[in-house]
């Protein structure tokens, strides 16, 4: 969860001298409560700071970075319906709070409404096009809804940003493999070999989606292959000798 931590109430907020004095030191205080919020919330203080950042809201009622934060810390607390109507008010507030998307699409999560935090992570990549976990969770969310094909468009943009991140080609490789895209799946497990020439789960991954294809052969040399990175790996040994079976071998 994104906490803020500002040096206003809200950001790029001057005081205005014009405003009168009982006004000034209103938002003075509400500051302060903030302040204390982020502070507890850093301490681990989670009920503490929900009650510093009510504080800050009852002297501002449109204090978007204090419904962030308080939603956050409820969202810890597994408050996640509380916390999703503080990051709804945030929003209000401030439409393109970036960091109040993310947190509702976290907590929308929690919720299992992967509908709602697809569209929030929309909402962020719109506002941030090159947030990488909004993409990666994205994907996630549309995966765990069964669709693959929106899951994978995620990828190319992932790969794009971070193209020596061993993990996005294997969960690509995997949606892949789900939706009946052996050769893509493979294509994605050995990218991920050549980046981490000893990484043992791609080897296995890429030799389980051989065998689906019917190349035993290819499976078992991919195993052979992993077991020199990892010769006490009992699960590899164990798939080894059911495919050398299998063939005779």
């Amino acid at each position: 969860m994104a906490i803020m931590d500002l040096n206003s109430p809200v950001r790029g907020q001057q005081i205005d001298s014009n405003v009168p004095l009982i006004a000034r030191d209103m938002r003075t205080t509400a500051k302060q409560f903030f302040d204390r919020g982020v502070q507890k919330s850093k301490n681990g203080d989670y009920k503490g700071a929900i009650e510093e950042y009510s504080q800050a809201i009852k002297l501002n009622s449109k204090y978007a970075e204090a419904y962030n934060n308080r939603g956050a810390d409820r969202s810890r607390l597994g408050e996640n319906q509380q916390a999703i109507e503080d990051f709804d008010r945030a929003i209000k507030f401030k439409p393109k709070f970036v960091d109040a998307y993310k947190n509702r699409a976290i907590s929308r999560s929690d919720l299992n409404d992967p509908k709602g935090a697809i569209e929030d992570y929309s909402m962020v990549i719109q506002l941030k096009p090159n947030d990488v976990n909004a993409y990666s969770d994205r994907a996630i969310s549309r995966s765990s809804l069964g669709d693959k094909k929106g899951a994978i468009a995620d990828y190319p943009k992932l790969i794009q940003l971070e193209p020596t991140k061993i993990g996005r080609y294997v969960f690509r490789g995997d949606i892949r493999a789900e939706s009946g895209d052996k050769e893509g799946a493979i294509a994605d497990y050995t990218q991920a070999i050549k980046l981490q020439p000893g990484y043992i789960e791609a080897y296995f991954l890429r030799a389980n989606t051989r065998v689906e294809l019917g190349d035993r052969k290819g499976g078992i040399e991919d195993l052979e292959q992993a077991l020199k990175f990892a010769p006490d790996n009992k699960i590899i040994a164990k798939r080894l000798t059911e495919l050398r079976s299998a063939i005779g071998k």
